[in-house]
C-alpha cells in the first residue's frame, strides 16, 4: 500500500496541481522550520522555502521513489540553503546564515519573569554562538539530528555519506558544544 506522500508524488508526476498543493501543505512547516536553522532572517527564510518548494514542483519527475520522499525533499532544501550560502558570501565578506536553535517558548513565556527571560534570552545566544563554532558539515547534522528529528541513517541519505561520517560528526560537533557552552556558562 502507498504512502500519501507516494499517492501524491505519483500525481504530481502526472501534472495534478492539486496533488501538488497537497504536498506543499504537507511539507511547508517542516521545510520553514528546517531553512531557519540555516537562515537567522525570517523573510529570507521564507523566500529560500519558496525556492525550495518551486524546485520540488520543476523536478518531482526525477524523483525515483528509491527513499522517501521526504528524504529527497530535504536533501532538496539543503541543497537550496548551501547553494543561497555561497551566493551570500560571493555578495558579502560574513557568511549569510547559521544554524539557530529555533525553540518554541510560546507557553514558558506567560509564566516567566523579567530575570528568566533575560537568563533564557541569554542562554539562547549563548547556544547561537556555540553552534556557529561548530564546521558547516556539523551544523547541518545536529540540525537534521536534533532539531528535525531524523535517524542517522535518514541524515546520511540526505547528506549523501555514510552513517558512521554522520555518526562521527554528530559526536564531535556534541562534544565541541558541549566544551563550547560550559566555558560560556560558567562565565
Amino acid at each position: 500500500m502507498l504512502s500519501e506522500d507516494e499517492v501524491l508524488v505519483k500525481r504530481c508526476q502526472a501534472e495534478d496541481e492539486a496533488a501538488f498543493d497537497a504536498l506543499f501543505e504537507r511539507h511547508l512547516d517542516r521545510v520553514y522550520a528546517l531553512v531557519c536553522h540555516y537562515v537567522p532572517d525570517r523573510e529570507e527564510a521564507r523566500d529560500i522555502t519558496q525556492e525550495v518548494f518551486v524546485r520540488v514542483y520543476t523536478h518531482i519527475h526525477s524523483f525515483r521513489g528509491e527513499s522517501a520522499f521526504t528524504t529527497w525533499l530535504y536533501r532538496v532544501t539543503v541543497n537550496v540553503c548551501l547553494e543561497h550560502r555561497r551566493k551570500s558570501a560571493r555578495r558579502t565578506d560574513r557568511a549569510a546564515f547559521v544554524p539557530i536553535a529555533v525553540v518554541d517558548y510560546a507557553l514558558e513565556a506567560e509564566e516567566e519573569g523579567p530575570v528568566d527571560h533575560l537568563m533564557r534570552r541569554d542562554t539562547e545566544a549563548k547556544v547561537r554562538q556555540a553552534m556557529e563554532s561548530l564546521p558547516e558539515t556539523h551544523r547541518v547534522a545536529v540540525s537534521l539530528r536534533y532539531f528535525e528529528g531524523l535517524s542517522c541513517k535518514e541524515i546520511a541519505e540526505i547528506l549523501d555519506c555514510p552513517v558512521g561520517t554522520v555518526n562521527s560528526r554528530l559526536h564531535y560537533a556534541m562534544g565541541k558544544l558541549k566544551a563550547v557552552l560550559q566555558g560560556q556558562l560558567a562565565e
